[in-house]
Order: structure tokens, then C-alpha cells, then sequence
């Protein structure tokens, strides 16, 4: 099928795919405020079947090969700029094209394509990279990114920079001691290796920012570049291919800079050079060269640390083994699937033995609480289609097609189209089954992914409309259209990168670093701090999480980091239902002497009792309370003192050969001269028991380490 057909037929059929791509993405369709072209889902939907038939017709009985017609598809393009979908609030393009961003773009395409056309993909891909990277950091002014998970984020490169490869490990650092493992599902690990030099040289909360500024404008661009670069585009078409994926939706800037979710996203940016790369192994013809099976094993690893990009290369894992003999015997891919299995395997066996995944990914209950019935589920997965759809590329959506049917490779044609096809299905159906996957995320994946061959595209059309334009044929105009639609991503960008959308970030003004100086201040000696209610975002749109790493104190919160999704209380219903002495006892029972309080029910009941919690200081909702008359007291039972030392282990020294400490108790834990075992205080909670202990020697508990771990997930322990 080629994608300059103009024949009827050819016309016919690809306006009827329009028209329901139009449909199914965006609804109602209105062009210049009043002109309904589209009056409904339903009846978009049936125009655009009647069209597709009508066209299949025609050409079967004129004898004629059905063609995509790329006037067509670009019209459609076009269309869109005049339509009301730019003036929605949740679309692409946050805001209609200013006439003066178009004649801007439109000029400078024109002026270029007419003179030097192989300079326009370049100028517009470099622009597009500037203008997000220098819009971010003007607004950052020097601040660290905080909203949702970018606080928690930080506080995991913080303790990967002190405890790798140490991983996981036993730490004291939030909630009387917690197993610390969130590094293996967030995929934060890719984000740690790429930026290893400058996280052991700086501070990681003064660089933090740059890291994510440097992901979003350098890394991730630099990675779809590499998949073009693979399989041969033209150094244009290459740059239109990162000129599309820089702002391939809204939706990746959503779980970039709001969300957090940086190493989800560095691991799906991985996903076309591994796809690429593949399809090169794959064709004995292609040059081969053993620096193509190091770029495998690195594009591959950098995508696998996010463990459920495995179900995403399901496709290409088949494609592998279909073509086992063709590749295994390229140059270095035995090498770096073997390295990639040695490699990764370890790490995933431990995390799945310590985590049960598979208990949470095969649970039922999960979807039972989000969709009451199957009818719900398919609506709401519908819902998130059309909303994938609307905030991402228009450009990718009406050019991918034309895109992959110009790819060379018949290789790449085939996993482009295949996982093309898998993600669409996950979307789907991962919404109706299985929601708590957030499998929705996959059709963000899939626009990425389809920025590679609607780059192409892109490329191929400038080059057609100014060769044509230098012919004085001025049906080359229509041709330049999507590289003038193109050329507005700078703006888009500024827009994104300086906040000027509804997705808003936000940056720390100073609160999280005066709380961890308040904190400091009143709380050093008096135990742990303790969070009353419950926390998600209170802290300048963020978590509580790198409170602990800048206070150097142990702290207590419900949740300190997003593992809850529902109002859960930190104290414990039976030590609430007790109350004043059910909460004194749990504060005790964890060496509790500062509280904080932002809820007004526990702000009310803190200031209630003066006698017994005296108020401190007051920074935004945040009210520190210190509890007065308070010793602090490691010791449940026994006697001793609990030492200085890493967060990772707890160091001390018995007065008594048996002890309780105020620990949580984990069965992977170990001592140098102690026997441990679990000790019940109530409510579920399992503090640590020493026996057998010298007295007056320090003591260290920590965590046994990881190849001890990996044995357990071996051996079923």
C-alpha cells in the first residue's frame, strides 16, 4: 500500500478512517466554533465505517489498489488547528495556535524548505529542545521539583547513593523500620546509572532538578535519535523523529513532571532502540557491529529496570525467538543476552520473592474496587483511549500510517506494528481487568513508540513539498503542512515547561527545608517524630519521604511515601478506639517524643492536652508539638543504648543479655552476636527480641545481604 493515492477509491477509504480516528479520539467534531462536521461518537463511528466500505468497494470493482492518500490525512491535520478541540480544556495543545506562532512556523518552513529544506527538521527538533529545557529551568529558579512522587523519587536516589549495592535493605529512617525496595518497582535504577557520577559528586537535592531537566530534553531524545539512527533514517528524518517524541502527548509530561514517574518513563524511552536494534539483528543483510550488541544490552537494561516493561516486550521477546538463529549469531548478541540475563535476572528473582508481585498482579479484588462491573470497565477504558488520544501528537496520529508503511525494514514494520498492537490491547483491557497495573500508561507508551515512523513521515513530506515547490507546483504547499504543525512545538513546549497548562508541577518554596530544620531543632534526643493522621501531599504539593535523609532522624508517617491510596490513620484502630491511653501507649510503644499535626481532628486533639504536648512552632498547616516530661527510650524491655550509625542497621549496646527494642521485626534480618526473633506488642506490630547477647559490646542488626536474598527466592525459603 503506498500513501500517495489520489484515486478516487484511495480518497474515499482514507477520509472514512479519518473520520473515525476523529470519532473515537475526539467526539463531537466542530469546525470554526459552529460548523458541526462530526455530530457524535456514534454516528462519526458510522460515517467513517460507511466511507471505509464505500472506498473497499470502488476499488474492488475498478480493479484498483487501495492506497492511503496522504493529501487526505494532512488536510484532516490541518483541520484540527481550526477546529474547537484547541480550545478544549484537555488537549494537545493547551490553548488554540496564536495566529502569530503560525505565521511564525509557517514562514520559516516556507522560507527554509524553499532554499535549504535539510535544514528544517534540525532547527525545529534544537528549538523544540530549548524551548522546554530553558522554559523548566527559568521556572525552577534553582528549586527542586517536590510534586507527588519527584519527593519520593529523591529520597530513593539519596539512599541508592548510600546503600548500593546494598539492595534492599533493612532501614530505620521511616516507621520504626521498614524493608527499603520501592528502587526495583519504580525503576528508579536506570535513572541512577545513567546520572551515577554527578549523584556521588553533589548533592543530590541541589542537582535533582537538572537530572530530571536533563531526562526530559537530553536523554530521551537522545534515545529515540539512536533508534532512528539504527535503522537508517536520514539525519532529518531522525530529527523529526525526536521533534514528535519530545511532545509526543501531554500525557508523558503528566507523569513526568507532575506525577514523578521518572524512571517509568526513561525505561519506556529505552523501548524503540531495543525494537530497533532488534530488527536490525534480524536482517542478514544489515551491518552489524559488536558496539550494535553493546547498545542492546544498554538500551535493554536501561528498559528493564522498570520491571513491567517486560510485558511490553512480550512482542519483541516472540519476534526474538522466531528469529533466534538470525540474531544469536550476530556479532556480540549471544554476549549480551547472556550479560542481560546475569544481569537482571538476580535482581528481579529477589525483587519478586521480597515483594510478592505476583500475589499483587494476579489479585482480583483490586479491580472489584475500582469497577463494579464489566460494563463499567469498558466505558472507563474508552475514557482513557479518547483522553490518550486527545492530549497527544496530532501530527503522530495522522502520519504514523504513512510512516510505517515507509519504513524499510520489513523487520521493524512488523514489531512496530505487533507492539503497536499489544499496547492498544493492554490499554484496553489492562483498565478493565486489571486496574491496579495503571495499564493505561500504554497508550502513552504507544504514542511514543509511534513517533519514529510519523517522523519519517514528517520527513518525507517536507522533502516532497519543497521539491515540488521549487518545481512552482503549489500543491506543495499541502505538503509543508505538517512540518509547519511541527514547528509549533517549541511553543507547545514553553507551555508545558512554564507551567501554563492544566497538568501543574510544583517546586519546593523553601517549606520542606525550613520543616526539616524545625524538626531538627526540636526534635534531636526525643526519639522519633511522628506525622499524626495521614500525609499524600501536603508537603508543597509532594510526600514527606526526604524528610528523613535531610533531618538525619527517624520519623513515622501514614503514608511517607504513595503506597496507600485511601484515608488510612497512622495510629492504629486499636490503639484509637482506646483513646488518650491507647495513643499514649503507641506513642511509646515507638520512642515517640515530637508529633507534627496537620489534620484539624488531631490538631484539635494535640492542643487540647497542654499538659501533655507542649506547641512548638507552626510552618504552613504543619504544627510541631513536643511531648513534655518525655525520655527517650529505645528499650521495650531490657536495658542499654542504641548508637550512632547508618540508617541501613541498627547499632547498640546491652546492660542485659535479652532485650526488646522498639524496632519493627522483618524475617531478613540478621545479628553478629544476637539471636533475634519476633516479639508481638499489639495490633499487629512485631518488634525485635534479643537474646543470647553480650553485654557491654556493640551490637549491629542490619539486613542480610543481597545473594543471602537471592538464595532465599531460589531455594522457596
Amino acid at each position: 500500500m503506498s500513501i500517495l493515492g489520489t484515486k478516487i477509491a484511495s480518497v474515499i477509504f482514507t477520509l472514512g478512517l479519518a473520520f473515525a480516528v476523529l470519532a473515537v479520539g475526539f467526539g463531537e467534531f466542530h469546525l470554526f466554533g459552529n460548523l458541526t462536521v462530526i455530530p457524535s461518537t456514534l454516528s462519526g463511528l458510522l460515517i467513517g465505517a460507511g466511507l471505509t466500505a464505500l472506498g473497499c468497494l470502488l476499488a474492488y470493482l475498478r480493479g484498483e489498489r487501495l492506497s492511503l492518500s496522504a493529501p487526505v490525512l494532512i488536510i484532516c491535520l490541518a483541520l484540527i488547528l481550526i477546529s474547537d478541540i484547541p480550545y478544549r480544556r484537555y488537549n494537545y495543545y493547551q490553548s488554540p495556535p496564536m495566529a502569530v506562532e503560525l505565521l511564525i512556523g509557517g514562514a520559516a518552513v516556507l522560507i527554509l524548505a524553499a532554499f535549504i529544506p535539510k535544514a528544517v527538521m534540525p532547527l525545529i527538533m534544537v528549538l523544540s529542545l530549548l524551548s522546554g529545557l530553558a522554559g523548566f529551568l527559568y521556572l525552577a529558579n534553582g528549586r527542586f521539583l517536590v510534586s507527588d512522587d519527584h519527593s519520593s523519587f529523591l529520597f530513593r536516589l539519596i539512599q541508592l547513593k548510600e546503600n548500593f549495592p546494598f539492595i534492599p535493605f533493612y532501614s530505620t529512617e521511616w516507621n520504626g523500620g521498614y524493608e527499603a525496595r520501592e528502587f526495583f518497582p519504580s525503576g528508579i535504577l536506570n535513572v541512577f546509572f545513567i546520572f551515577a557520577p554527578f549523584i556521588y559528586l553533589f548533592d543530590i537535592s541541589s542537582i535533582y532538578t537538572y537530572l530530571v531537566a536533563a531526562l526530559l530534553f537530553a536523554v530521551h531524545p537522545a534515545l529515540i535519535w539512536l533508534a532512528a539512527r539504527v535503522v537508517r533514517f536520514s539525519i532529518p528524518a531522525s530529527c523529526a523523529a525526536v521533534a514528535c517524541s519530545i511532545y509526543c502527548s501531554l500525557l508523558w509530561y503528566k507523569w513526568a513532571l507532575v506525577f514523578g514517574t521518572i524512571g517509568f518513563l526513561t525505561s519506556l524511552a529505552a523501548i524503540p532502540v531495543v525494537l530497533a536494534l532488534l530488527a536490525k539483528a534480524s536482517d542478514e543483510s544489515s551491518n552489524w557491529r559488536k558496539s550494535d550488541a553493546v547498545l542492546f544490552f544498554l538500551a535493554s537494561s536501561l528498559s528493564l529496570f522498570w520491571p513491567l516493561s517486560t510485558l511490553i516486550l512480550m512482542p519483541a521477546g516472540a519476534f526474538f525467538l522466531l528469529n533466534f538463529k538470525r540474531i544469536w549469531r550476530k556479532a556480540g548478541m549471544s554476549a549480551a543476552v547472556i550479560a542481560l540475563i546475569v544481569f537482571h535476572l538476580p535482581w528481579m528473582l529477589i525483587f519478586a520473592h521480597a515483594s510478592g508481585v505476583f500475589n499483587f498482579v494476579s489479585s482480583s479484588t483490586a479491580g472489584k474496587a475500582v469497577h463494579a462491573n464489566y460494563s463499567a470497565g469498558v466505558w472507563k477504558a474508552f475514557a482513557e483511549l479518547r483522553e490518550a488520544i486527545g492530549n497527544s501528537s496530532t501530527v503522530i496520529l495522522f502520519l504514523f500510517t504513512p510512516g510505517i508503511l515507509l519504513l524499510k525494514s520489513l523487520s521493524l514494520k512488523r514489531l512496530t506494528l505487533v507492539t503497536g498492537a499489544w499496547l492498544l490491547i493492554l490499554g484496553t483491557t489492562g483498565t478493565i481487568f486489571k486496574p491496579q497495573l495503571e495499564l493505561n500508561r500504554m497508550f502513552m507508551v504507544l504514542f511514543f513508540l509511534l513517533a519514529l515512523p510519523a517522523g519519517l513521515a514528517a520527513a518525507e513530506f517536507l522533502r516532497v513539498g519543497s521539491e515540488m515547490l521549487r518545481a512552482r507546483s503549489w500543491p506543495g504547499f499541502l505538503y509543508l503542512i505538517p512540518t509547519v504543525v511541527l514547528a509549533l512545538t517549541p511553543f507547545r513546549l514553553w507551555k508545558v515547561a512554564t507551567n501554563q497548562t492544566v497538568e501543574r508541577f510544583s517546586f519546593s518554596n523553601s517549606l520542606v527545608k525550613q520543616l526539616a530544620e524545625d524538626i531538627e531543632e526540636y526534635c534531636t534526643g526525643k526519639g522519633r517524630t511522628i506525622f499524626a493522621g495521614f500525609t499524600l501531599h501536603e508537603l508543597e504539593g509532594g510526600h514527606v519521604a526526604p524528610l528523613a535523609s535531610f533531618t538525619k532522624l527517624p520519623l513515622i508517617a501514614m503514608s511517607f511515601q504513595h503506597n496507600v491510596w485511601t484515608y488510612v490513620d497512622v495510629f492504629p484502630e486499636d490503639f484509637r478506639s482506646r483513646g488518650e491511653e491507647g495513643i499514649l501507649e503507641y506513642l511509646d510503644l515507638y520512642n515517640v517524643g515530637c508529633v507534627i499535626a496537620h489534620d484539624r481532628g488531631w490538631l484539635r486533639w494535640f492542643k487540647k492536652r497542654p499538659e501533655m504536648f507542649q506547641f512548638q512552632t507552626k510552618l504552613g498547616r504543619f504544627n510541631l508539638f513536643t511531648r513534655t516530661g518525655f525520655e527517650s527510650n529505645y528499650f521495650f524491655s531490657g536495658a542499654g543504648r542504641v548508637l550512632e550509625g547508618p540508617a541501613s542497621s541498627i547499632r547498640l549496646r546491652l546492660d542485659t543479655p535479652e532485650a526488646v527494642i522498639k524496632f519493627n521485626f522483618l524475617p531478613f534480618l540478621r545479628s553478629d552476636k544476637c539471636r533475634l526473633k519476633s516479639f508481638p506488642a499489639g495490633s499487629n506490630i512485631q518488634l525485635i527480641q534479643l537474646s543470647a547477647c553480650p553485654t557491654g559490646a556493640e551490637i549491629v542488626i542490619s539486613s542480610i545481604p543481597p545473594w543471602s536474598r537471592l538464595w532465599r527466592a531460589f531455594s522457596g525459603d
